[in-house]
């Protein structure tokens, strides 16, 4: 598939040739309400997982319907994009995503707003067989009266990977997001959060990895600038249930005027023979680095935001080739936008 990209904008395009594609190597991306018909015992085993959880019926609410097949590969990422387009509207999102055992796959998502108000509502349920590896990349392009909550519950089978990398670039009113990813035994979870909360904005975001499988990893990293009058909460939660397990969390924000923010790590185990480390940390700009780039010649406020770029790029690690360059013009867009 090099040279090629599977691009979707907004529910209505999910149809089209990049889907007509993407077919011709046995990969299924579609609109999930159409998906139902044709794919329902997928869907419905993997919501049938979800215990007690209320789930978004897939046949009235929008959404992508993924589902790659056994041992298929697929290099260049698969990008999908939700626009909230009509003022004061409640958008809800359901995604489905089932890759099989030895399949490899990047989606790149989406969600922006061309309207002033409105709120958005996502679920993404995701299964993931064994030896297989995954990366999900979302990126949240707001506007400042709008509400937005988001929810992830993955599964993960053994010997695979899965890395999510989370961004969120512009003002909102409010955004809570929550990722929750199961590991089963000898499997990686690595999950990556950088966001900013500008003035009369509130964050609040949780992640969670139960490492369930013997010799199972994870690593959550998160970076967090809170602006005067911006508020941000994250909290980290890494489970121990196998033996043999081993688990590290780091949590580090900045903070910039008056702004709040708060961090909860947890870990926990109910196995005797676990590693789960933790490093958090809030704190302010150094004065000596600030001077140190002046003498270079950058104003304060270059200076302030070159700083909160490299400080947010730290989040980003790990990232494949083919979206580091455009992940980094977005870090640099959101250094940018920050207000002295």
């Amino acid at each position: 598939m090099e040279g090629h990209v599977a691009s979707i904008l907004n529910e209505k395009l999910l149809a089209g040739m990049y889907a007509s594609y993407l077919s011709k190597f046995g990969v299924v991306l579609m609109d999930i309400r159409r998906a139902v018909d044709k794919y329902r015992d997928i869907i419905d085993e993997i919501i049938s997982r979800q215990g007690d959880r209320k789930v978004f019926d897939p046949a009235k609410t929008p959404g992508v319907f993924v589902y790659v097949p056994r041992g298929t590969r697929i290099e260049t990422p698969i990008y999908a994009c939700f626009l909230l387009g009509e003022k004061g509207f409640y958008q809800r999102i359901i995604n489905v995503i089932k890759i099989e055992d030895g399949a490899e796959i990047t989606l790149a998502k989406g969600c922006a707003a061309l309207v002033p108000t409105g709120a958005h509502k996502a679920m993404s349920l995701i299964e993931i067989g064994d030896n297989a590896r995954f990366t999900s990349i979302m990126i949240h392009n707001w506007r400042p009266g709008i509400d937005v909550s988001s929810a992830t519950y993955a599964r993960v089978g053994k010997n695979s990977f899965y890395r999510s990398y989370y961004v969120k670039t512009t003002p909102v009113r409010s955004i809570g997001s929550y990722e929750e990813v199961e590991a089963e035994e000898a499997t990686r979870i690595e999950v990556h959060k950088a966001s900013t909360a500008p003035r009369d904005t509130r964050v609040a975001s949780t992640a969670v990895i139960n490492l369930r499988g013997r010799n199972s990893s994870g690593l959550i990293v998160t970076r967090g600038v809170v602006e005067s009058g911006g508020f941000m909460v994250n909290e980290l939660k890494m489970n121990a249930q196998a033996n043999n397990v081993k688990g590290h969390m780091e949590c580090m924000g900045l903070v910039l005027g008056e702004g709040v923010m708060r961090t909860l790590p947890v870990l926990e185990t109910s196995v005797e023979n676990a590693t789960l480390t933790h490093e958090a940390s809030i704190g302010r700009i150094g004065g000596e680095q600030l001077f140190y780039l002046m003498t270079r010649g950058l104003t304060e406020e270059e200076a302030v935001r070159l700083i909160v770029g490299g400080f947010l790029r730290g989040a980003m690690e790990g990232l494949p080739p083919q979206v580091k360059s455009y992940m980094d013009r977005i870090i640099n867009m959101m250094a940018g936008k920050i207000v002295m």
